[in-house]
């Protein structure tokens, strides 16, 4: 099943998370296309930014329905283009937990004044 993405209050900038395929291995999906740390890239009228990337560890093989699977999802809200250190951090292991995560901090960056 193809990964889909919640609909968003912002521009969307860049999205290749719509084409993982949800049940397979994180080699397979690093095999087939770019996945890393610009997964999705978000710009609202706030001037906030919406940052998905995906950070490995060493255990690339699990499935990405298996809670240890190899790493984690990072969305996390910028401002002022302050890379470093962003306003919102949101963790996911899966991608049940990353649509949360979305989800999350959507509504989180509709809801703080620019």
């Amino acid at each position: 099943m193809k990964f889909t993405v919640p609909p968003l209050r912002a521009r969307v900038v860049r999205e290749v998370l719509s084409d993982c395929d949800t049940g397979a291995t994180w080699s397979r999906l690093k095999s087939n296309m770019d996945i890393g740390q610009d997964l999705l890239q978000a710009e609202y009228a706030s001037g906030l930014v919406l940052d998905v990337g995906w950070y490995e560890d060493d255990r690339s093989n699990s499935t990405t329905t298996n809670t240890s699977a190899g790493g984690a999802f990072c969305v996390a809200c910028i401002r002022n283009s302050d890379w470093d250190n962003p306003v919102l951090t949101i963790f996911a292991r899966d991608f049940g937990e990353l649509r949360r995560a979305i989800e999350v901090a959507d509504a989180w960056i509709a809801d703080t004044p620019s």
